[in-house]
């Protein structure tokens, strides 16, 4: 028993004593230079998701983006990792692909670099937290949807490289849209967005409230420009405005008016049609009430014609229509459509799995497809 306690007391003697252990590395604040530590050695590891190329950087809760696929088939980053909440694109990336983080939520930081070019189709759409990002001059295209959503956002600067817009990459976004008077592309007026020559308007931030009336020598109306637009209470269209693209107004409670010498478009009970009737291409989700009779006569309803439209409970369909467009009914969770038997809105009610009704059973043959408008 005497000789193991005097082993056991040689053993912590040996260890509290200098150089009796080796050494080994000690503690130290890493100093990277090209995701490698200039102090140890140790470099960070690049972690592979399919194409997808990106470094964790736990310290700072940073992951940097290595490299991209050309064409992005799968979404990776629907949640970013654990603590992870910054993205900064490494030097020598020319283009975010389509969809790149796409419904990413917990993204709050973006870092782009002046290596960028394009701004792919949502690809930061429904970031619901995203804070800040920077377009860096440049950037030449960004595309459709890009910044959907993008909630949390206050302010959003659009460099003068810009020369490329698609579709409204600023749908659904409260955010201030800052942009100089160089920019070729396009510009802004009392905090709307157009072109540069003010003849298409791109986008209204949904921020945006009171009554608003488009500028005359505006022609087009651009798609879902003025889409959640609730604190709109109204906008009037002028004369000049000669189409809209799908539905600009959708999912805005707010109602419409024309101009009554605008030549080429029609107002008719509250809903925004073709200046012959035939074609139904707004229902604004303002109008007030719960049912909605589309008029004898009308051919086609438009894409995302009744897009946002909750509070409508029941719309009712003539057989005069040949064509309903897509999306027309989108998020229209209350709805029951009024159908005539045999009609082509039967069939489309059908077809789409929608809640409908037979107003009056047909005894006429069905409409032969060659009659229905593409």
């Amino acid at each position: 028993m005497r000789q193991k306690r005097i082993c056991v007391l040689l053993f912590l003697a040996a260890l509290l004593l200098p150089g009796c252990t080796k050494a080994g590395p000690q503690p130290h604040e890493h100093t990277w230079e090209n995701r490698k530590c200039v102090t140890c050695g140790e470099e960070k590891e690049v972690h592979r998701l399919g194409n997808w190329e990106y470094v964790l950087w736990e310290e700072t809760g940073t992951m940097e983006m290595v490299s991209f696929p050309e064409n992005a088939e799968e979404v990776p980053f629907r949640e970013l990792p654990d603590g992870i909440s910054i993205v900064q694109v490494a030097d020598g990336i020319t283009a975010i692909p389509d969809d790149a983080f796409w419904g990413c939520e917990t993204l709050v930081d973006v870092t782009l670099p002046q290596t960028l070019h394009t701004i792919g189709k949502g690809a930061f759409g429904q970031c619901v937290n995203l804070t800040r990002i920077n377009i860096p001059e440049g950037v030449t295209s960004i595309g459709d949807s890009a910044f959907l959503m993008c909630g949390s956002l206050t302010r959003l600067t659009i460099p003068d490289s810009v020369t490329s817009i698609e579709g409204n990459p600023f749908r659904h976004l409260a955010a201030e849209i800052l942009v100089s008077p160089q920019n070729p592309a396009i510009s802004v007026m009392d905090g709307v967005v157009f072109n540069k020559d003010g003849t298409r308007l791109i986008a209204c931030p949904s921020s945006k409230a009171g009554a608003y009336a488009i500028p005359q020598g505006v022609l087009e109306i651009g798609t879902h420009a003025f889409e959640n637009c609730n604190d709109l209470t109204d906008v009037t269209i002028p004369a000049s405005v000669v189409s809209t693209v799908g539905n600009p107004f959708d999912f805005a409670q707010l109602e419409l008016k024309l101009a009554p010498e605008n030549p080429d478009l029609s107002l008719i009970d509250g809903a925004l049609f073709d200046q012959t009737g035939a074609k139904l291409l707004v229902y604004p989700c303002g109008r007030p009430g719960d049912t909605y009779e589309v008029p004898e006569g009308t051919v086609e309803i438009g894409e995302f014609a009744f897009a946002g439209c909750q509070q409508l409970s029941k719309v009712t369909i003539p057989e005069s229509v040949r064509a309903i467009g897509s999306n027309s009914f989108w998020n229209c969770e209350n709805l029951r459509l009024y159908v005539w038997g045999g009609s082509y809105a039967q069939r489309y009610a059908r077809e789409h799995r929608m809640d409908f009704f037979d107003v009056l059973p047909d005894m006429r043959p069905e409409i032969d497809a060659s009659d229905v408008l593409e």
